[in-house]
């Protein structure tokens, strides 16, 4: 595959991932960092000519402007956008359900406003070749939040996260319609549980809920987002592919 791919968000665990595979597969990377140190960290931990890492924070005004600015200097043509930035710090529960509007407000721009914006605007750019994208949601936007997984579900359980991500799967739908005469696709991968630095006891208060008895690998989150983003799936548009081991299966 030889393709240039923005992906935002390209330094969490997900992200990074994809980063990694796609530079393996020789194509052209473009992502997002929020600060300096951790755009230093990616682009010494993937050390290729590939990588271009644009320091932008997405939730501010002016993000765009910064993104085509550098796009367009360094000569850079994407055809497949991956809308997968996300900021923890959105999720913070006080006690008892209490999340300030604020909260609601970042992670509900930050996962729809962004992508919209971002799709619509790498669209009617005509530098940008704009075939696919892919917008990387959530389990929990089509289904809710299981208490008994954790220890503390009061502070653990955030709402706006599932409203969210089930708004951005019904963003995908609507401008997968509104963008096809422009010969664009976009779909939504929702993934289940990432293994990560989990606890043991989460592994297996987690694994005995899914078919496949296990949480999902950080290895396998590419091949959906691969098929995705080639030509092989050019006539699949507006879709949420879930893969989460059968976890919403029952």
């Amino acid at each position: 595959m030889s393709k240039t791919i923005f992906i935002t968000g390209g330094t969490g665990t997900v992200g990074k991932q994809l980063v990694k595979n796609f530079i393996d597969d020789d194509c052209v990377v473009i992502t997002t960092s929020r600060s300096k140190e951790t755009k230093e960290k990616l682009l010494k931990e993937i050390n290729s000519s590939l990588l271009h890492v644009i320091e932008v924070d997405l939730s501010f005004k002016d993000s765009y402007s910064i993104i085509s600015d550098y796009l367009l200097k360094n000569n850079l043509h994407p055809s497949v956008l991956i809308n997968n930035a996300r900021n923890k710090e959105n999720l913070i529960i006080t006690d008892n359900l209490h999340i300030s509007d604020q909260k609601w407000l970042d992670e509900y721009f930050l996962d729809v406003v962004v992508p919209y914006k971002l799709i619509t605007s790498f669209a009617l750019d005509k530098k940008i070749p704009l075939r696919r994208v892919i917008n990387i949601s959530s389990i929990y936007g089509i289904v809710a939040q299981n208490p008994m997984l954790y220890e503390n579900p009061s502070i653990s359980l955030a709402p706006q996260y599932g409203a969210a991500k089930s708004a951005l799967i019904q963003l995908t739908k609507d401008l997968a319609v509104q963008l096809a005469k422009m010969n664009i696709t976009i779909n939504a991968v929702s993934f289940g549980g990432i293994k990560t630095n989990n606890s043991a006891e989460f592994l297996k208060r987690y694994s005995e809920i899914v078919p496949l008895r296990r949480m999902m690998d950080i290895s396998e989150v590419f091949g959906i987002i691969q098929m995705l983003a080639g030509e092989e799936s050019s006539y699949i548009t507006g879709q949420n592919f879930i893969i989460d081991g059968g976890f919403s299966a029952w």
